[in-house]
């Protein structure tokens, strides 16, 4: 599996995250440096951090730094983290962060960012149970029915419940997190652009 086929998505949130705030100075860090942009360091330890949150598993991110027959995945991978961070530096220095549509998509594209990882963090990872499924199976089993049509045994069907089970636990983390937000931020509209604001 290539781990670069996932690296541009995020990537480009870390694009988002450097654009918003800015990019750092040059690290007081004393680990050893694997690059220098301009006046910035990027140290292994924070290539180390980037890869174990591009790989989610620490096990295979170590792999990426060792194993001899990924060197080369492992230094393109680098060298698309230094050419990201560039870019920033680039278009920071040119006043694009200031820029009040390149503000604008970058709050709206770190917004969609934090949803999904919002939602991400209230979803369980557990494997739904045999009883889960069945809850599951029941509920399409009468919506099926009332439309006349008959579903195939529960054994049968079992296979695809899994799916359906994590789809309908994503719904849910999307409504909590919509209650979540009028309860921690609630927002006052004025009157004439209530319809408006309703549509959103």
């Amino acid at each position: 599996m290539s781990y670069l086929k996932t690296a541009y998505p995020i990537i480009a949130a870390l694009a988002l995250a450097l654009g918003a705030v800015g990019c750092r100075t040059v690290s007081e860090d004393t680990d050893e440096v694997l690059a220098k942009i301009g006046a910035e360091k990027i140290t292994k330890a924070q290539f180390v951090e980037f890869l174990n949150v591009l790989v989610e598993d620490k096990e295979k991110a170590n792999e990426l730094l060792t194993d001899e027959k990924q060197v080369g995945q492992r230094n393109e991978i680098l060298d698309t983290y230094i050419n990201t961070k560039a870019m920033i530096m680039m278009a920071v220095g040119e006043g694009l962060d200031k820029d009040p549509k390149v503000r604008f998509t970058l709050e709206n594209a770190m917004a969609n960012v934090y949803y999904q990882a919002m939602i991400e963090r209230r979803m369980t990872d557990a494997e739904p149970t045999d009883a889960q499924l069945m809850e599951i199976y029941k509920e399409i089993e009468s919506e099926q029915r009332a439309r006349g049509v008959q579903l195939p045994p529960f054994e049968e069907a079992k296979p695809h419940l899994p799916q359906l089970w994590k789809r309908k636990q994503q719904q849910q983390a999307v409504e909590s997190l919509r209650e979540e937000l009028k309860a921690k931020f609630p927002a006052t509209v004025a009157d004439e652009y209530k319809a408006l604001a309703s549509d959103l």
